[in-house]
């Protein structure tokens, strides 16, 4: 850590301010107690203008290489390693500190607290660049300051300070030189190691912005989903209404549509969507190539029209489209950016390379992609006049000088002339882009076309060689950065490796709880590893028993025969059965949430006759068989093919194949995962969704005659039974148990069935060979050969150490646009409103524990949390973690934990950087963590702020001790005050931390009154339940309080700044004693002022709305000060006196 580096900077930074103090009048001067929050809506700050970027000049440090634009009346201070800039509106601050990015998280700590004059009251961290914004005042003066600590990856770490000359900050001014600082560019920059970032034979890496895709990305949650495009021709939009009384053809291009009039030619509408997906995704592997710029254009409601120009009457199709959706949604939301016109434009059908003239979609489909590079990497390819960026500079150097508008005369050197008096210094610099990239892609190379000579006039630069020579900024910026920018010339025949569903996509939404299956909250065993032992009563359905007499249990599934079935074939189906449950054999079953829905719906598997079958059903009627006994499907002794040892032994097929995956899909796998499995047409599941494509369309019944594309063809059965069967044939085909050489059955199913190997269902039904293998489920991929071996035996009840988890998706409600950036949010009165209403929970805690826990030890903590729920009200949803010491289900427990936080969108949950948060190293890094616990203690997880899943958890070590000692209900009271107390807390962009020891303003205040609150109120109620000594646990704490007062002469005033925690830490081990038992004290004594009711209930739930001082102050009739003079007063009166105040 290079602090030493920070204090010239430090001393200037205190000499402006003194200037500033001097030059501010007591008018100026706010109320102190105003926040910076609110500063930040106040309708007394005026914004500044800032000069129009033809009063812009270049700043470049020459010591660093730096580069950036800044308006021109902008006064410049060069001071050692700090450059000030002095502006109308006070002061920027340039500091290069010569510190490596990666230490910017710690930097960010140490910068941000070193100074006791500097009182922070909010951080913000951000990306693309990863930067630190710290807002906040030095005590002994008056103006607001606003600093930044960025880091660039290819360089290091710069920091930034933005001083106002008045107490309020501007925010218009704060987005400005954000603005700025994003658009900051390295010319001839050495990186940390003194190497240039710019040299192209270096070996380090530029800025990497090019997005790590992959078909679960987690960087792309929320917003639309896609999917590959099939360039289907729809007859309407799905979504935008207006659209549809103008345009009667509509093709989808990952979420972007092409647009077009009755009049187009269809064949000219598709080659326009086929160039739009080529440019979207270049390299045809079925994904969009940024997912940032698709964001933006799918977002923005960007369409590219074809329609009619209308000749030389004026009477186009556009002309009537922009008359017609006046007054209409249409007329503010959809962008188009630029159009194709059928009649008027250039259209190379097949590629210009085949047919030999140039392609207007080339230019006018590119420039609607554009749209989305300009806003995702504004620093790059931002067009404003007002902010440079680097295809500005480039263009700028290209046109022989900046122009904000056209010239009369262009300079003799230019190579970018273009002319066109009413295209502006934005339209100039989109045309540019075009140029640069149609040379890049050598799509200008006279040996494919004339467009480069026919355009002379205007640009003059041909192919990539020449662009490298004539224009190397234009050059470097396509080539240089990593952009997914285009590479080869769309031609109009898309054509991807691979095709992607929109259900491929995490998407941000919300299922309600009900609609899923809860977390697994034990890792007991309620099954055991079959050992095919027959018995002849079933042990808990006892009206099954009258028609069968042998029975196999099966994972707690019972396979059922009558005693006159040969017992070979009973033992086989359960075998096929318990291979198909557990098919890597490894003793447990591959996915417990499909097994736990068989079980719990009473399913059996039938090895009978039809005649026992017709005989069964009626001898039931009126027993518990009636209603609650699910068969789905059954094996028949002697109709049913039967192929004891396996088909590859045996040569035939085995009908055991189909009917036991029928019952494991029907009952466990299409009810667990509804989704992705569902049987329904009304459940639109990945699998009917394969299913539909695969079936020529979507088909209730079974249509008259399936379409000549169809591969799927069964005659029987409405909607479900279709689904049930066409899951059936794919596994099949899946697992190769349908391949010629194995079995006959692919060939005499035929037309049902046409597709027989892997390698063929990839080819002919991706949407299938997708959905059975690339969701991490854990489905068969073994035939099943009637012969199950497990490697081990589990009993029941036994502990699993790596039972697989399927977490729970949480209700959630969103009360923020998910496009405002963090900092931008107005903490408005009825936003606060949502927030705290969408921290309510309509379900319980939730209690996650291991085989080892005493069940005493999780009665015990349900208790606590439903006494907790009855005093504060349900709050959440919370997760209670109980690990023991050396718990062998630590590992289980992480798994739980981190997938029901990852699931939800809680990726830095167990993250520690550096590298990106991943669900396994969440994993390792909890599962080590509770492992490692020795005793007993509890940490509590707040929700993340304006998140739509208000997300709690506790992590109780040590919990087995606790409980055994009996301390475990007053720990839990504890931490449930924490989850009401964090419910009502809902400001983001403020420190995120409890430990860093700051105290938020819109938080609950000072460590001491958070922590020592919470201990006091699960002191009192848990005495109220007997399940502590209320009285003698208040004395010790109350001892304790005195004795580090006595000792130490240290109070709560000693605790309220990081500064002073890091003080007494030096001091003494004593922290404790002062955050909760001293702490402990001065809860009592408020209560015993104001009543527990106020405190909990009037002082808890303002804090958002009024910041905690104001609320304290409101409660309890004190300021802070007086507080604390009245409270060490009352620590100085006689012991008995200090226990009579408690309630």
């Amino acid at each position: 850590m290079k602090t030493l580096l920070l204090l010239p900077k430090l001393f200037v930074t205190i000499c402006i301010l003194i200037l500033v103090a001097c030059n501010t009048s007591a008018s100026d001067t706010k109320n102190s107690e105003t926040s910076q929050s609110e500063n930040l809506d106040s309708e007394h700050v005026e914004s500044v203008q800032m000069p129009e970027k033809e009063n812009w000049k270049t700043f470049e440090d020459r010591r660093s290489g730096i580069t950036f634009s800044h308006p021109a009346d902008w006064k410049v201070i060069i001071e050692d390693d700090i450059v000030i800039f002095e502006a109308s509106f006070g002061h920027l601050i340039f500091h290069n500190i010569s510190v490596p990015a990666d230490e910017l998280h710690v930097n960010a700590e140490e910068m941000f607290e070193q100074d006791d004059n500097y009182v922070e009251a909010s951080r913000t961290q951000y990306s693309k660049p990863d930067r630190y914004m710290s807002i906040g005042k030095f005590k002994d003066g008056p103006s607001s300051i606003v600093q930044f600590l960025v880091a660039y990856p290819e360089y290091g770490l710069m920091h930034w300070e933005l001083i106002f000359d008045q107490e309020d900050y501007d925010p218009e001014t704060i987005y400005f030189v954000e603005d700025l600082i994003a658009a900051v560019r390295f010319t001839n920059v050495k990186n940390q190691d003194g190497l240039s970032v710019t040299d192209s034979d270096s070996q380090i890496e530029t800025l990497d912005v090019k997005d790590n895709v992959s078909v679960s990305d987690s960087d792309f949650v929320g917003k639309e989903t896609w999917y590959t495009p099939n360039l289907d021709v729809l007859l309407e939009h799905p979504k935008i209404a207006c659209l549809n009384e103008h345009f009667s053809m509509f093709v989808d291009v990952f979420g972007v549509y092409v647009v077009a009039t009755s009049d187009a030619p269809i064949n000219y509408v598709v080659h326009t969507a086929n160039v739009l997906a080529q440019y979207i995704d270049n390299d045809a592997d079925g994904m969009p190539d940024d997912l940032a710029v698709l964001d933006h254009l799918v977002d923005n409601k960007f369409v590219v029209p074809v329609w009619s120009g209308g000749g030389f009457f004026g009477d186009s199709d556009e002309e009537k489209f922009f008359e017609k959706i006046r007054g209409t949604d249409c007329e503010d939301s959809v962008r188009m950016g630029a159009s194709m016109y059928y009649d008027m434009d250039e259209w190379a059908l097949g590629g210009m390379q085949q047919a030999g003239t140039w392609d207007t979609n080339l230019e006018e489909v590119w420039h609607v992609i554009s749209n989305g590079w300009y806003e995702s990497y504004p620093g790059y390819f931002g067009v404003s006049e007002r902010i440079p960026s680097m295809l500005t500079d480039a263009m700028d150097v290209a046109r022989g000088g900046k122009f904000i508008s056209t010239p009369e005369r262009y300079p003799e050197n230019a190579w970018y002339t273009y002319d066109d008096e009413s295209c502006q210094y934005d339209c100039m610099a989109s045309e540019y882009f075009y140029w640069v990239l149609m040379a890049n892609l050598d799509a200008l190379d006279p040996a494919f076309t004339d467009k480069c000579d026919s355009s002379e006039d205007e640009w003059y630069v041909c192919t990539q060689a020449q662009l490298a020579q004539v224009d190397p900024l234009a050059h470097s910026l396509l080539n240089d950065y990593d952009f997914a920018l285009p590479t080869t010339i769309p031609d109009g025949n898309y054509l991807p490796s691979a095709n992607y569903s929109d259900k491929d996509i995490i998407e941000d939404k919300q299922i309600d709880k009900e609609d899923v299956d809860t977390v697994v909250t034990s890792s007991k065993a309620d099954w055991h590893t079959p050992d095919m032992e027959i018995i002849t009563e079933h042990p808990e359905i006892s009206c099954l028993n009258d028609v069968f007499g042998t029975f196999i249990d099966v994972f707690g599934v019972y396979v059922i025969a009558p005693s006159n079935i040969p017992i070979e074939f009973v033992l086989h189906t359960a075998n096929v059965l318990a291979e198909y449950i557990d098919n890597d054999e490894d003793g447990m079953p591959d996915d417990q949430a499909v097994l736990a829905r068989m079980i719990d719906s009473n399913l059996v598997m039938p090895v009978w006759t039809e005649e026992i079958r017709e005989a069964f059903w009626p001898s039931v009627k009126g027993t518990y068989c009636e209603d609650n006994i699910r068969t789905s499907a059954s094996m028949y002794y002697g109709g049913d093919e039967w192929a004891l040892g396996g088909i590859e032994s045996a040569g035939t097929w085995d009908t055991n194949l189909e009917e036991v995956w029928h019952i494991v899909t029907g009952g466990g796998w299409a009810i667990e995962y509804p989704e992705y499995f569902g049987l329904f047409e009304s459940s639109n599941s990945l699998l009917g969704q394969a299913m539909d494509k695969a079936r020529g369309g979507r088909f209730s019944s079974v249509p008259t005659k399936y379409p000549d594309s169809a591969w799927y063809t069964n005659e029987e059965g409405e909607y479900p039974n279709q689904s049930n069967e066409y899951l059936y044939w794919i596994m099949m085909t899946n697992l190769g148990a349908l391949d010629p050489s194995l079995t006959n059955k692919c060939e005499t199913s035929n037309p049902e069935w046409k597709v027989c190997t892997k390698e063929q269902l990839s080819q002919i039904d991706p949407l299938a060979h997708s959905l059975l293998n690339d969701y991490d489920f854990a489905l068969p991929t073994i035939i099943p050969n009637g012969t199950y071996t497990p490697s081990k035996n589990y009993l029941e009840n036994e502990s699993i150490s790596s039972e697989p988890i399927h977490s729970v998706i949480l209700k959630g409600q969103s009360c923020v646009d998910e496009d405002i950036p963090r900092h931008k949010v107005q903490m408005t009165d009825a936003l606060i409103d949502c927030l705290i209403e969408a921290s309510k929970s309509e379900d319980p805690p939730v209690v996650l524990s291991g085989q080892s826990m005493d069940e005493s030890v999780v009665r015990q903590v349900e208790e606590a949390l439903d006494y907790g729920v009855e005093l504060l009200g349900s709050w959440g949803p919370v997760y209670n973690v109980l690990v023991g010491i050396n718990d062998p289900d630590s590992f289980v427990l992480a798994h739980q934990i981190c997938s029901i936080y990852h699931t939800n969108g809680h990726e830095w949950f167990g993250h520690e950087p550096p590298g990106d948060p991943t669900l396994e190293g969440c994993i390792e890094n909890i599962g080590t963590t509770f492992s490692n616990y020795d005793c007993c203690g509890a940490v509590h997880n707040p929700p993340a702020p304006l998140h739509p899943v208000a997300l709690q958890s506790v992590l109780y070590s040590g919990a087995d001790v606790s409980g055994a000692e009996g301390r475990l209900p007053i720990t839990v009271l504890h931490e449930y005050v924490h989850v009401f107390q964090n419910a009502q807390t809902v400001w983001p962009n403020e420190l995120d931390s409890d430990e860093n020891g700051r105290i938020r303003v819109y938080n609950h205040g000072a460590v001491w009154l958070e922590e020592g609150s919470a201990e006091f109120f699960a002191q009192y109620f848990a005495g109220q339940k007997g399940w502590g000594d209320y009285q003698a646990n208040m004395k010790r704490n109350l001892l304790s309080a005195r004795d580090v007062r006595s000792r130490w002469g240290l109070s709560l005033r000693d605790v309220v700044t990081r500064d002073g925690q890091a003080r007494v830490r030096e001091l003494c081990d004593c922290g404790g004693q002062l955050y909760y038992e001293t702490g402990t004290w001065a809860a009592a004594w408020l209560v015993n002022r104001s009543g527990i009711d106020e405190f909990l209930f009037d002082y808890f739930p303002r804090l958002s709305y009024d910041g905690w001082e104001v609320t304290f102050k409101n409660v309890f009739d004190l300021t802070m000060d007086e507080f604390y003079d009245e409270f060490d007063a009352f620590l100085d009166q006689p012991i008995e006196q200090q226990m009579a105040i408690l309630p």
